[in-house]
């Protein structure tokens, strides 16, 4: 019922946009710029209509789901930021500025960014990586040899997440199969033996 009444919601969106809200702005936008209080440019008219967040009957079960649908690339962040009444970039500006004041804190206080916020994966590490190659210094080793090895330790976790995820039921094994294969290149006959 709640998805049948979101598809209603965004047919009737989409009426409102084409017939009204379109119009206007373009009326006003072009008003603007034949009394110059608008400076014309070649993306004058572009832009997109932000709605209110989507209604849903389980909110935690369906943060999972989008979160699952955006890490495999079924779904944007933009379109799911629009989803939730938001606009990507600015929250991506937001975040960027949280990062940056997070980091001004740690230097000022002597503390690692990882005791400050724990959402971050080794913040610290990525920092100084970034730091080093804007100067073009590169010191990390090769990987080790083997498969976790090769994919480092936040794509082993990811594996496990995957094993975990197949011995629980919540995906097939011919998805978790290929899902290694193409995401994490592991050759088949090896994806394989981890998924007969």
């Amino acid at each position: 019922e709640v998805q049948q009444a979101q598809r209603t919601f965004r047919r009737w969106q989409e009426i409102i946009v084409n017939t009204l809200l379109e119009r206007v702005k373009k009326r006003v936008l072009l008003i603007g710029i034949a009394k110059k209080d608008i400076r014309a440019t070649k993306n004058w008219n572009k832009g997109n209509w932000q709605f209110g967040p989507t209604i849903t009957g389980d909110v935690g079960h369906q943060v999972q789901a989008d979160a699952t649908m955006v890490q495999y690339g079924v779904k944007t962040r933009t379109k799911w930021a629009a989803e939730l009444g938001s606009d990507f970039a600015d929250l991506a500006n937001e975040s960027s500025a949280e990062i940056q004041l997070l980091k001004k804190i740690a230097v000022r206080d002597g503390v690692p960014l990882e005791l400050l916020v724990q959402s971050l994966g080794n913040p610290t590490e990525l920092l100084s990586a970034m730091e080093k190659a804007k100067s073009g210094v590169s010191d990390s080793p090769p990987p080790p040899p083997g498969l976790f090895g090769e994919i480092g330790d936040k794509g082993a976790k990811q594996i496990i997440d995957l094993l975990a995820s197949v011995g629980k039921g919540e995906i097939d094994r011919d998805t978790a199969r290929n899902t290694l294969v193409s995401v994490y290149g592991v050759d088949y006959a090896t994806a394989q033996s981890i998924l007969p």
